[in-house]
């Protein structure tokens, strides 16, 4: 996650070590309630997401396992 020139708003660049799906959660509050769409990422082609209202990225690789920022 690395900033922009607006304060609300994250850039994630992600680039897990086995193919995933990735979509980032975000939400005025720390509910979490809504959703960006979902793309593919590999270890050789990065997801790139922008987000607002405290984001947090959320992976998803096919053999099950769960990976999840900490939120900013």
């Amino acid at each position: 996650m690395t900033r922009t020139g607006n304060p609300q708003v994250a850039r994630y660049v992600l680039r897990p070590h086995t193919a995933a799906q990735v979509t980032i959660e975000f939400d005025p509050s720390t509910a979490y309630g809504l959703k960006t769409w979902t793309v593919p990422a590999s270890p050789d082609h990065v997801a790139e997401m922008y987000a607002v209202a405290r984001p947090k990225a959320h992976w998803k690789a096919p053999a099950g396992e769960d990976a999840l920022s900490q939120s900013h």
